[in-house]
């Protein structure tokens, strides 16, 4: 199932101590639809994309909620059916 969520960027204790895989930007520069996305290890029903900072060297983690009931699928990286979680 893939869902189309809107993005809401949100600050958690989850983003705050995530650390953007440095060589995620360097080879993506985060820049296609599923690149520097993440599984928030604080909450199976969101996820964490990284957006790369202004230097291009390092990223910002923001948190991204799934629509109500469902839960992040790391193998598709968008918010799936339970039944097909990652979680």
């Amino acid at each position: 199932m893939d869902t189309e969520v809107e993005i809401s960027f949100q600050s958690e204790d989850a983003a705050s101590n995530f650390v953007c895989p440095l060589q995620d930007i360097a080879e993506t520069d985060c820049k296609g639809p599923k690149d520097c996305l993440y599984p928030n290890p604080g909450n199976c029903g969101s996820s964490i994309k990284c957006t790369v900072d202004p230097s291009g060297m390092t990223g910002t983690p923001h948190v991204i909620p799934c629509q109500s009931g469902l839960k992040w699928n790391n193998k598709d990286k968008a918010c799936d059916s339970i039944l097909q979680s990652t979680c």
